[in-house]
Parts: structure tokens; sequence; C-alpha cells
């Protein structure tokens, strides 16, 4: 299977930026913006000693929150300097972790089967470019899973990636809940003066389900997280973002998500 070479270089060209306006810390995974965190939910269950793998790391924040609980962690991304950013990072918190660089659905090449007792990822898996490589995604991250191995994963809903809202109605509309072609689309930052292109294309909720439970896993929890309010937050995601500071333009707005659910949380077991 070919590497998604639009993904890599979109995220290489963005690295950056993004890095730069969500200003995310070293700290508890957060599933989704303005959303629970893995202390308040504990999905992926004993940590310490087990050997993760995150998903589509990033800058590795969560990684290295990790692997300082004594976690064995590697961090996997697609993009060279994401995970530079990570190496940097780690060495400011003095903690130790493996940087892998791959597509998702090269997970079987880059590691030997039953490697890891748990798998993670925190608003990667929509970069799968349709539903089937989204499946093979998780074929891929089911066979370097032990036996009983816990895989959990956060991603755009699929009903908020098919609408919009209409701000002169403050109302959301609903476009076409199956289409699923390919669509080039742009990672925007103008306040940098920088975009990565990217394709992709939406697939439904029984797709993406049915494809986790038809590769092996047994499906253990859903989750559709509504904002929380708190004093403070980890990273700037709904605050932020290409519209300027608490737009209601942004689908992460903490007030559009109390309305339309923006993450879908789910969490599998390996069976066999």
């Amino acid at each position: 299977m070919k590497e998604d070479r639009i993904a890599r270089r979109g995220w290489n060209l963005i690295a950056s930026s993004f890095q730069k306006r969500y200003n995310i810390e070293v700290s508890p995974i957060v599933y989704s913006p303005f959303g629970p965190t893995e202390e308040e939910l504990n999905l992926l269950g004993s940590k310490k000693g087990k050997k993760i793998i995150d998903l589509g790391a990033g800058g590795c924040q969560k990684a290295i929150y990790l692997a300082k609980q004594g976690a064995l962690v590697t961090a996997f991304d697609i993009s060279e300097e994401q995970l530079e950013y990570g190496r940097r990072l780690a060495k400011e918190h003095n903690a130790r972790l493996d940087f892998v660089r791959g597509d998702f659905q090269s997970l079987g090449v880059r590691f030997p089967p039953e490697t890891f007792d748990v798998a993670y990822s925190i608003f990667a898996l929509q970069y799968s470019r349709n539903a089937s490589i989204l499946k093979k995604t998780f074929k891929e991250v089911h066979g370097i899973l032990k036996r009983r191995g816990v895989f959990v994963f956060s991603l755009d809903h699929p009903f908020r990636s098919i609408g919009f809202w209409d701000l002169s109605r403050n109302r959301y509309v609903i476009d076409d809940y199956f289409d699923r072609r390919e669509n080039e689309w742009e990672y925007e930052f103008p306040e940098s003066g920088v975009s990565g292109k990217f394709k992709g294309a939406c697939w439904t909720l029984s797709e993406l389900i049915n494809g986790l439970i038809e590769t092996g896993f047994v499906l253990k929890k859903i989750l559709e997280p509504e904002p929380i309010l708190r004093k403070r937050y980890f990273d700037q995601f709904g605050v932020d973002s290409r519209y300027g500071k608490n737009n209601r333009k942004d689908p992460f707005n903490f007030e559009n998500l109390k309305r339309i659910p923006g993450t879908l949380v789910v969490k599998g077991v390996k069976q066999k």
C-alpha cells in the first residue's frame, strides 16, 4: 500500500503553525475539544510498564506525558516535522520514548505482530482517505496489538463532518451524509501565511463501527462527549482557529459543541 504523500507533505508544511496555534501541553490525554481526559475516563487501563503506541502522535505531548508516568511509549506519525518537534520537547522534559515515522497502513511493516499492549489515537484517524483505508488501518492496529490489547481512538464525529453552521439563522445545516467522494481541502493558518492540502472523504457511523468489529475487535464503548466548562484547558482547540479567538464559525467552538457532537470516542479490545 502506497504512503499518503499528500498527508505527509501537508503536515510537514503546517507542523510549526499547528503547534503554535493550539499550544498543546504535556498533559493527560484529552479526547475531544473541551472534552474529558484519560484520567477521568480511564479507557486505556493500566499504563505503567505497558507498551503503548500513540498513532498520529503529532508533537508527542501526550506520548511524553505517558512516558513520564512509566509507560513504554512509541510515538508514530507521518510527519517528520511533527516528530522532530516531539524529540525536542521530550528532551526538554527528560522523557524517553521511541519515535517512528510512517503511514497508518504500514504499521505491520514497522512493527512485529503483537508488540503493544495499548494503542490510542487522538484526532488523527480521520486523515485516512476513505472508509476502506480506515478499515485497513484498523486491521494494521489489530495486528500489532497483543491478545486482549486495548485500542482507543477519537476522531471527527461523522454527523459533524457533513454539515456546517448557518450563523445567520444559528442552525446547523446537514449536507449529504452518504457522500463518500474524496475531496481536497486545506488546513489554513492565515496568522502565519501557510496552509496544507489534504484529501479525504466522510464515512458513516455504521461503516466505522462495522469496520472495527470486522477486523477482530470487540466493541467496548462509544462516547459522544459534550463540552465541559473548566477553569483551565490543556490546549486551545475550540478556542483558536483560522477564524480567530472564540469564533462561532469554528465548528469546535464551545457553544457549537453544546448542540452538535464534534467528536466520537471508541474503545475496542482485540479478541484473538
